[in-house]
């Protein structure tokens, strides 16, 4: 018997899932596709600073940059960890963009009005473009071992709408046929609001019936809630965070960069 409080809990979430998909909906009002996009991450990005823990930086897009200068394709929501530099001169009222080191990036994501294959395509060049986070090295405590250090940043697409899990497989294994892509650039966790998830399973696991699942695996759920996947996105992220704190940061070599 389910204890009743996660019931509520369940329900708390399922609800904010459907204002989500409510208020994107309303966002179509627009007849800018931008501008549709633009209010639908607005929204996202609200649900995660209504949700996250408060020393996560969220910031509506941009670029992410490595220490040796490569630049990713233009990133939709970026979390930073509470010790990471922000640049976010043109960000003042949280509506502009924003660029950010991948070191200290804890989360990304892709926010699609309607995740067609295309728009699959799209979001998954734009995540294989992240550039190369710094070695792990000596930036942690000796004794200490730090889990999946090459997946971070966590990444995600989310979207209002769009094809079914079954098509949405198909369209991501034809990417990845046809682009190879290291696992670590490759998405983690996809929601497509009031339909399903798609679940990366970097590792062998076991689902909750007790069926194995393969490593590197994209896994349907086409019955998972809003409300599963929606604290599966918050707790990931959280996880992430807590991590970080146990790594060292310093940008301090970027100064040695710049040309004098």
């Amino acid at each position: 018997m389910v204890n009743p409080f996660f019931e509520r809990l369940g329900e708390y979430f399922q609800k904010v899932g459907s204002v989500l998909k409510g208020e994107s909906d309303v966002a179509s009002i627009f007849p800018n596709p931008s501008d549709i996009g633009d209010a639908r991450e607005l929204i996202y990005v609200e649900f995660l600073k209504q949700h996250l823990p408060k020393s996560c930086a969220i910031h509506r897009g941009g670029f992410l940059f490595g220490m040796e200068g490569n630049v990713s394709n233009q990133i939709d929501v970026i979390i930073l960890n509470d010790l990471a530099l922000q640049f976010s001169f043109n960000n003042q009222d949280g509506k502009g963009k924003s660029f950010a080191c991948i070191d200290g990036c804890v989360a990304i994501a892709s926010i699609k009005s309607n995740l067609t294959k295309r728009e699959i395509f799209k979001a998954l060049d734009n995540i294989a473009s992240i550039p190369n986070k710094q070695e792990l090295g000596k930036r942690k405590p000796p004794n200490l071992m730090i889990k999946n250090y090459d997946d971070w940043p966590l990444k995600i697409i989310y979207a209002s709408d769009g094809i079914d899990h079954s098509n949405a497989l198909k369209a991501i294994n034809e990417y990845y046929l046809e682009n190879p892509v290291p696992v670590n650039k490759q998405p983690d966790f996809i929601h497509v609001c009031g339909k399903y998830n798609i679940i990366h399973t970097k590792e062998q696991s076991v689902t909750r019936d007790g069926a194995r699942i393969s490593p590197n695996c994209f896994l349907a759920q086409p019955k998972a809630s809003d409300a599963y996947s929606l604290l599966y996105t918050i707790c990931k992220i959280q996880n992430y965070l807590q991590n970080m704190h146990y790594v060292l940061y310093s940008y301090t070599e970027l100064v040695n960069k710049l040309p004098e």
